[in-house]
């Protein structure tokens, strides 16, 4: 059991990292059993994680005029937990050859504990236009465009996440976030393709 102090600790680094505050490395313990507690950080992000993928579901069924679009609800969670879960993975997988790469292997717990609890924060920030949109306080087209802003906002993050955790130059940090997001869409992509696959037909 992750002592809660623990996940304070990172959660509060990964806050500090993403909105540019000093301090953020003191949050994060880069010790064997801290690059694994980091990993926790999975199951704290999830929650608001399918929040955002009901929130989706829910937009994209309005805008679905045939009804065709329609799955059962479970259906959509389990395949998006499939998603979630794979493109954490193929990110880890990417920074961790892209620190051999780029001759930082010795950065490689940092990159990782880092990334991993920056997620929570990006993950809980993308969750308010959803919120927000739900609540009837965003139209459609004002929750799309600060919804996009979140995502550019997250794939930021990445980036300072790279170049602060590698130390390499903002371009070579711009490439490694390229890279994981490209790294990322294709696992979703090969994932998504697989479930339509295996789906019964409607």
């Amino acid at each position: 059991m992750i002592p809660k102090r623990d996940i304070e600790r990172g959660v509060e680094g990964g806050a500090r990292l993403a909105f540019g505050r000093n301090g953020w490395s003191d949050k994060f313990d880069l010790t064997t059993d801290g690059f694994f507690n980091s990993f926790a950080s999975i199951l704290i992000t999830a929650p608001l994680f399918a929040f955002i993928v009901i929130a989706n579901r829910t937009l994209a069924l309005q805008l679905d005029e045939t009804g065709q679009g329609a799955s059962h609800l479970t259906i959509v969670l389990a395949v998006n937990a499939i998603l979630y879960i794979g493109s954490w993975a193929g990110a880890v997988a990417a920074f961790a050859i892209l620190a051999k790469f780029l001759d930082r292997s010795s950065a490689f717990v940092s990159v990782i504990v880092a990334y991993n609890w920056t997620r929570p924060v990006v993950t809980a920030v993308q969750a308010v236009p959803p919120l927000l949109f739900l609540l009837g306080f965003l139209s459609q087209d004002l929750f799309l465009f600060i919804y996009f802003i979140t995502l550019l906002w997250g794939q930021y993050v990445t980036w300072r996440v790279a170049l602060l955790t590698l130390h390499v130059p903002w371009s070579a940090a711009l490439a490694a976030t390229l890279i994981v997001f490209l790294v990322k869409i294709v696992i979703q992509i090969v994932i998504a393709s697989l479930a339509a696959a295996g789906a019964p037909p409607a």
